[in-house]
């Protein structure tokens, strides 16, 4: 019973760092829950030389949550695991029905992997870091109809008090790449501080050079995570 002690107790050292960098790489940039399955599974894969200790939860978007204190429900088997080097693992996530979560909307988690790396044999002074990775999961409701691509042609775009503002009138969640505004010159103007809008609300957005834009070209992540580009005008 320690194990989980002690690994949980790493969370205050852990890094926050994309999977490209970590030992444990993960098949996929995010995942989808369709509310009709019994379990989704993730790939993990060790491209690292030495065997990892693995532990994964899933949060309800609170950051400092840990597996004894999350309160998302859901379940991740196994929660711990250790991958040999050039070796897999996959992971079930599991919804365990203690929640009654919308069924007209997405509603939006994150699944966690926590890669310890393992103590290293030769060397007597070492600084050795836990690497976690959080990937958005969405749990999509059946009774969702729309498809993506339709929601994506169906977010609007005002200027309102001086702030570009977008709504979002469908049942996804809008998830941003890179996006500009593009000017009467037809020059881009990139727009920052943009990364998700929830389903049916709106996000207003202070932006340079909006009274001199005609358009605006949004770049949305689809469930594959390639981009989508849709270009709306004023």
């Amino acid at each position: 019973m320690k194990k989980p002690f002690f690994i949980s107790s790493l969370l205050m050292l852990s890094t926050l760092i994309t999977s490209a960098h970590a030992g444990i790489v993960i098949t996929g940039t995010r995942v989808i829950y369709p509310s009709d399955k019994e379990f989704v599974s993730v790939q993990l894969t060790n491209v690292g030389d030495q065997i990892a200790l693995v532990q994964s939860w899933v949060d309800s978007k609170d950051i400092i949550a840990d597996p004894t204190t999350t309160q998302a429900p859901f379940i991740v088997t196994p929660p711990i695991t250790t991958i040999e080097a050039a070796k897999g693992q996959s992971l079930r996530v599991i919804f365990n029905q203690k929640q009654k979560l919308a069924t007209d909307r997405e509603t939006l988690f994150w699944l966690n992997v926590l890669d310890i790396p393992a103590k290293p044999t030769a060397e007597a002074n070492y600084l050795q870091f836990a690497i976690r990775n959080r990937l958005k999961l969405f749990y999509r409701p059946t009774g969702i109809k729309m498809e993506q691509q339709q929601a994506f042609q169906k977010v609007e775009v005002q200027r309102v008090n001086n702030q570009l503002q977008i709504n979002n009138p469908t049942p996804y969640y809008l998830n941003f790449g890179k996006s500009n505004l593009v000017l009467k010159n037809g020059a881009p103007s990139e727009i920052k501080n943009l990364s998700f809008i929830e389903p049916f609300s709106k996000q207003q957005i202070e932006v340079e050079n909006l009274s001199d834009a005609k358009s605006v070209q949004l770049y949305l992540i689809n469930d594959y995570g390639s981009l989508s580009t849709i270009e709306k005008q004023f």
